[in-house]
């Protein structure tokens, strides 16, 4: 009787965990405006091959659709994300990583050779 409710409670907290760990991998999905800079807007979704992706969703933006996140994938013991960043105005791939600081906010850290540039989006509501 004992090995039945140590299994059972095995099980309710695996079963925690993993909504949990797949909440946070979700967590990216949608529109986010940049913090600093509120004209950049890009809108998240994941793919059909299970990888995240990230398009222009400024309808004024010039290179409004374009997809410039690409092949986003979620790392669950580092809790972030990391892919390619193709900048709409620029013809150059960037290593990315994405950090979940809260469910508004997150880190976006491109780095390119000795070159990084942090960028601090907020979820549009």
């Amino acid at each position: 009787m004992l090995a039945k409710k140590i299994m059972l409670a095995i099980s309710v907290l695996s079963l925690m965990c993993f909504q949990t760990i797949n909440q946070d991998s979700k967590i990216l999905i949608g529109k986010w405006k940049g913090e600093k800079d509120p004209k950049l807007s890009v809108e998240f979704y994941l793919g059909s091959d299970g990888a995240y992706y990230g398009k222009i969703s400024d309808p004024t933006d010039k290179y409004y659709g374009k997809t410039i996140f690409k092949k986003m994938v979620y790392d669950q013991d580092e809790n972030f994300f990391s892919g390619i960043l193709n900048p709409a105005d620029k013809d150059i791939t960037l290593d990315v990583t994405i950090k979940i600081e809260n469910s508004n906010r997150i880190k976006v850290v491109a780095k390119k050779f000795l070159m990084t540039r942090v960028i601090t989006c907020l979820k549009v509501k």
